[in-house]
């Protein structure tokens, strides 16, 4: 309970805005970062399925190239989720540390 007292008077003091609209700015720009990920990812599990049924000219099972390359774009979404999330916080927090005078 104190903790929480205590990050919540951080982030006050820290940016300084009420300590709801941190964590509103923080679940919005998890939503559209998710959002956006997920959409570059379907787009990219089409062309997957377009580039792996031409693999079977290479005597190739399709089903066996679908799946290992569908995991390495899943994988690959995962970590473009996390990236552009806490890039995206780190940039919506910069121009507030910015803003304030140097002692």
């Amino acid at each position: 309970m104190e903790a929480d007292i205590f990050i919540t008077a951080f982030f006050v003091q820290a940016d300084g805005r009420a300590p709801g609209s941190l964590a509103r700015s923080a679940n919005y720009i998890t939503l559209v970062s998710m959002d956006n990920a997920w959409s570059d990812h379907l787009q990219n599990m089409v062309n997957l399925q377009e580039n792996v049924y031409l693999r079977k000219y290479q005597n190739l099972d399709p089903a066996d190239e679908y799946k290992i390359e569908s995991l390495a774009l899943f994988e690959g979404l995962l970590d473009k989720m996390r990236l552009n999330t806490i890039f995206s916080l780190w940039q919506s927090l910069s121009p507030a540390a910015a803003a304030q005078p140097a002692n």
